[in-house]
């Protein structure tokens, strides 16, 4: 996973030059959390943030990853169906 930095998804908006504004994807980081303490893959937790929220990149990019790592790609595929 850290080779695509997905554990880092934290963004940063600039409202101006000097002022960013750091922004968390809460429902990400939960589900990395939850697959790294062993307790889920996050498969299941990132696919129904893609279904409350559709254009969550964050976690579509997560569960690919997850999916690719875990050799579950196929699995993950519906979740990105238009």
């Amino acid at each position: 996973m850290k080779r695509y930095q997905v554990e880092e998804s934290a963004r940063i908006r600039h409202r101006g030059e000097d002022e960013p504004v750091l922004l968390k994807n809460e429902a990400v980081d939960a589900a990395l959390q939850a697959r790294r303490s062993g307790t889920t893959t996050g498969m299941g937790l990132l696919t129904e943030e893609l279904r409350r929220s559709p254009v969550n990149v964050d976690a579509a990019v997560a569960l690919w990853t997850v999916a690719q790592d875990l050799g579950r790609h196929k699995e993950a595929a519906p979740a990105f169906a238009v």
